[in-house]
């Protein structure tokens, strides 16, 4: 996990420059959170998507004490904006956290 965020975005299957639509995305989602946080606390994570949906992920699991992970799926939808993104937001009193992962992909 890199040292210098609180969210960090692992490419499983290798990145692309460019996607199709259609093309399915494996990513390992970690998190650092506050060392008190428990898996409902967890679960105040959200992610949003545009141009993609989730076709699967992992519950979030703690690896250890304040860093927690999940796996997810996703598959490349497109939309009018012509920009896919997965956006990791988590807010409450003791953290907050907005990161967005873009996929460009050809119409």
């Amino acid at each position: 996990m890199n040292t210098f965020g609180q969210a960090n975005i692992q490419y499983l299957k290798g990145e692309k420059t460019i996607y199709n639509i259609g093309d399915t995305i494996q990513l390992l989602i970690q998190i650092k959170a506050p060392e008190e946080t428990c898996i409902d606390g967890m679960k105040t994570t959200k992610l949003f998507q545009k141009g993609i949906s989730i076709i699967s992920q992992s519950e979030w699991e703690e690896i250890k004490k304040g860093f927690w992970q999940k796996e997810i799926s996703l598959v490349i939808k497109g939309n009018k904006n012509k920009e896919a993104i997965l956006t990791i937001f988590r807010r409450n009193d003791k953290q907050s956290i907005s990161q967005q992962e873009k996929f460009k992909y050809n119409s």
